[in-house]
Parts: structure tokens; sequence; C-alpha cells
């Protein structure tokens, strides 16, 4: 299904490309996404010529929320000559914040990709000995999992190690959400998926993944959306362990798989927090009602009409804000049970995995990782 569908994405074929015409010995165009980020549709601001174009379609598409290499160099340009051009200063301070942006961007590609191999054997402690239960849970026992891995392109290829740790870790056939052209490994190829020929963006692509977990599987216990560069902790059967776990306190509450280090705690074991504040939607996992709650709520559903046309298709904050309004626990182990593996995220533009956005401790590196305390 994937095979045939895509296709490496060329000049003709980008959606932004719009007005192509000569300009002396050279061929330009109006570059569409320019026009949305800058705010405006002047030639001079928007127009690229035809080397640009091809430089960009080398790399990953674009989008607003997440700028490749060549419209991040084009974006940057661009916005630093509109704020000094702009002499009554009633837009400069926006094309700073763009400028800035895209300069940022531009130190966040990596070519490094990480190795899709099992975890090595050696002796370690039993899962539950490393993240101690919680010492009180609520409802019925997860016997069966909705899962889904929301994907779209990036620089560094992360999807084929975030499937193979997935599988290792007890969920074998997860439900892929494809937003536009990514290179689908060949070895889950077979997996039953969703795919989007016009990307759409990572909220819309997270509310219609959740949504169409819930249409397919309306009687599973548990729901997760999986971000395409998360490592799952693969060293035994992690839905073994989440049998036990699920789910943490005495009420409904939201569960993350993944602790940062800015969330990470000195003792060991399941932690909640007032009104969730997760570093990143990694591996979140709601129970049925939850989900349900989530989706139907109004000012979700509105985000998607937010005045930005970035932060109507940007997730950030977002699930965090919907948890804190409503003063839902959530859930987070410490060492981590997921680590961030992706340098270039696609959920949250303009954040890298490193520093607090890495796990660290992760139970996956145990008991090498210090600084928990035993």
């Amino acid at each position: 299904m994937y095979r045939e569908k895509l296709r490496a994405p060329t000049v003709e074929t980008c959606r932004y490309r719009q007005s192509v015409r000569r300009e002396g010995d050279s061929e330009v165009a109006d570059c569409g996404l320019l026009k949305v980020l800058l705010g405006t549709e002047e030639q001079p601001w928007c127009a690229v010529r035809r080397d640009a174009c091809e430089a960009c379609s080398h790399w990953f598409p674009p989008s607003p929320e997440s700028l490749n290499p060549v419209i991040a160099s084009l974006l940057y340009q661009r916005a630093s000559r509109v704020a000094d051009a702009d002499s009554t200063g009633c837009g400069r301070s926006r094309m700073e914040q763009l400028a800035k942006r895209a300069r940022e961007s531009l130190d966040r590609v990596y070519a490094e990709t990480p190795r899709a191999v099992a975890s090595e054997p050696r002796e370690s402690r039993p899962l539950r000995q490393v993240v101690p239960p919680p010492p009180q849970r609520h409802g019925r026992r997860v016997q069966k999992w909705a899962v889904g891995v929301t994907t779209a392109p990036r620089r560094q290829e992360t999807l084929e190690a975030c499937l193979a740790s997935l599988v290792r870790a007890g969920w074998e056939t997860p439900y892929l959400f494809v937003d536009s052209a990514v290179r689908i490994p060949e070895r889950f190829t077979t997996l039953p998926g969703t795919f989007r020929d016009e990307k759409i963006g990572a909220w819309p692509n997270y509310y219609l993944a959740l949504a169409e977990l819930l249409m397919r599987q309306p009687h599973a216990d548990a729901y997760m959306i999986v971000q395409d560069d998360a490592l799952f902790y693969d060293r035994e059967p992690l839905t073994d362990y989440l049998a036990e776990v699920l789910w943490p306190g005495k009420a409904p509450g939201l569960v993350s798989l993944y602790c940062s280090a800015a969330d990470s705690q000195r003792q060991r074991g399941w932690h909640s927090q007032d009104g969730f504040k997760a570093a990143g939607p990694l591996a979140f996992v709601f129970a049925r009602d939850l989900a349900k709650a989530f989706l139907t709520d109004r000012s979700v559903f509105e985000h998607r009409w937010a005045a930005d046309p970035v932060t109507a298709t940007s997730l950030t904050g977002l699930i965090n804000r919907w948890a804190w309004d409503r003063r839902l626990p959530g859930w987070f182990p410490t060492p981590s049970l997921v680590q961030h593996i992706g340098d270039a995220s696609t959920l949250w533009p303009g954040a890298r995995a490193l520093g607090h956005r890495r796990a660290e401790p992760f139970a996956g590196q145990w008991p090498e990782t210090g600084g928990v305390a035993l």
C-alpha cells in the first residue's frame, strides 16, 4: 500500500510552488510557504529561483511547523530584510522572531540515524524493580490496546527504530498514521495504516489518529498515540508490566510512558502532577473515557481554528493545557520507559531531543544510568 503511494518529492510536485515564470535566464516561482510564514504576497519577498526549489526537494517536505534547511535559510534572509525595511516597526518584532526561529532551525538537523537494533542481551533487574508499580491503582485491568504511531517527514529517520522497539515491547501491530511522504521501512510495510497524500500537520494528524483508533476499536481499554521518534523499553513485555500498573492513583488521569530529564524524580516509581506538564507527547496513554472526553472537548476541537496558521497545526502544549484546565492528574515513570531519539521533531517545532528533552535516566539503560536513589 505505502510503496505504491510514496514517491520522492520533486520541484514539479511541490504544492507551494506558484506563478512559475522566466526572469532573464532564470526560472522563478513564488513560494506559497514563504507567503504563509512571512504574511505577505509581495513577490520580492516570496520569489525563489529554481535552483533553490531543487535543493529544497532533496530534503524532507517542509511545512509551516517544520522547516527544512533550505526554507529555514530563505526565511532567515527574507524575514531579516523585511524587518530592516519596516521603518514603522509595526511588523519588525514578528519578523525578528521569524528570523530567530529560522536561524535556530538551521542548527537542528543532524544526519546521524539511530540504529534499529534489539537491546543488547544482558543481566538486568525485572522492570517492576526498576520502576516499582504505584501503591494504588483504579479501573479495570488493561487487556486490549489500541496503539497508533504518527509519523511525518523528518531529516533524521527514526521510524524503524521506534517500530522495532514497540513490537519487541509487546505491541505487534501498531496502526500507522502517515502524514505525507514518509519512507516506511521494508519490514513494516504490512502494518495497517492511514496515508495522507497531503501533509495536514502535527495536531490534525494526532487528533484524527486518536479519533480513528476509537472508531476502529471502540472497546479497547487503553489508547496510546506514539510519536515516531520514541524508543521503548523492550527487555521484557512492557504490555505485561503495564497491565499491572494501569491505572495509577485513585482517579482518572493522563499517563505518559516518557519522562524527560526535567520531570525525573529522585525516587524510582510512578509520580503524579496536578495538571499535566509533560515535556512532550511522545507516548501518551488514554483510558477510553478520557480519550472520548479529550476529543469531544470544545477547546480541543476549536484549536484547529487558531488565528495563527502555525499554532493551528501545532500540538505544542495543547494536551498539557487541557489537562491543567481540568486539574487532571498526570502520571509518569522514573526511570522513563521511553527514550526520545529524534533531534529534529515533527510535533514540537524548534525543539531537540537534548538536555531536558532526553529521558535521564531511561529504564533501557539501567543500571548504568545513575542519579536515581535506590
